[in-house]
């Protein structure tokens, strides 16, 4: 886990520190824990502390972002800020209504892109799979490591490549990008993280395959 940073004030650092330790001594088993619930055998319900709690009342995810994205209306324009941050999401349904909810903070036109889902040729044929599994099904499948059928673009969102696409020009599984110019079949885009930093780049529509275990086909 990185926590540290060269341009960190040194309560920050501090601060810092003291998260991580706190994170660790969850994994050794060392907090203190209670049982919470009829029929616990073992205590295994932690207290987190309240300085480590993002505080709400009703909008769970306006809340989460004014907290990560600190003056955001003043700064989404400026890609060493968008780069300095970042909200880690346990499943793609959060990532979904996190991104939705950024975009639509962001001035701009939105583009709308669709994924064109089908059945792989290599695929073993079974009858009536046009009927089984309609088009309709394949586009509501969201598998792991895939983009959702849907994406909602705007100039001066960011956006997350899932493939290796070009490693000499740092263009690989993770690196974020800030979208300058969403076009129809083509993004510009500049790299906000990896090796090259900064550089123009253009993102391509590409082909995805994938097989999970809960499907009999290649998607």
């Amino acid at each position: 886990m990185r926590l540290l940073g060269p341009s960190l004030e040194e309560n920050d650092r501090n601060d810092l520190i003291s998260f991580g330790k706190w994170v660790l001594s969850i994994g050794d088993g060392t907090l203190p824990a209670e049982k919470k619930r009829t029929g616990d055998r073992e205590p295994t319900w932690i207290t987190i502390p309240d300085d480590f709690l993002v505080q709400t009342n009703n909008d769970k995810i306006a809340a989460i972002v004014s907290e990560v994205y600190l003056d955001f209306f003043m700064n989404y324009d400026k890609p060493t800020y968008l780069a300095s941050c970042a909200i880690i999401c346990p499943n793609n349904a959060t990532v979904d209504d996190i991104n939705n909810y950024i975009v639509s903070l962001v001035s701009g036109e939105t583009v709308r892109y669709l994924s064109c889902d089908t059945i792989s040729k290599s695929s073993e044929r079974i009858p009536d799979f046009d009927v089984l599994y309609p088009t309709e099904f394949l586009n509501s499948i969201n598998a792991n490591n895939f983009p959702s059928h849907e994406l909602m673009l705007k100039n001066g969102v960011i956006m997350m490549l899932l493939r290796n696409l070009n490693q000499s020009m740092g263009l690989c599984n993770g690196t974020r990008l800030l979208v300058t110019e969403p076009g129809q079949r083509i993004l510009r885009c500049i790299a906000l993280t990896g090796s090259n930093v900064g550089a123009a780049v253009l993102i391509p529509r590409i082909t995805l395959n994938t097989t999970d275990v809960k499907w009999p086909f290649t998607l």
